[in-house]
């Protein structure tokens, strides 16, 4: 069985107990085993560029090709729009 792993960011104006309650419980009933919890201070993220790495996958499609250019399943297509 393979196993992913991620970090989940909640942005900080959101960080109450409520939110990571929820957060925590959603991840758990979705599955998710959460391995460890913790803060990153906001000089960390920028000086190691975390939040430019974890988009940059979504950015450089988003720059970088036209959308003829990208791959749709189009079994997927077809069922989300009915058209091929």
């Amino acid at each position: 069985r393979a196993q992913n792993r991620a970090f989940v960011f909640i942005k900080p104006h959101a960080i109450t107990d409520e939110v990571k309650n929820f957060v925590r419980e959603h991840l758990k009933a979705g599955g998710v085993n959460i391995v460890q919890e913790g803060t990153i201070d906001a000089e960390v993220i920028d000086k190691s560029q975390m939040i430019d790495k974890h988009y940059y996958a979504i950015a450089s499609k988003a720059t970088l090709l036209t959308p003829d250019a990208l791959q749709v399943p189009q079994e997927l297509f077809k069922e989300k729009f009915g058209a091929e």
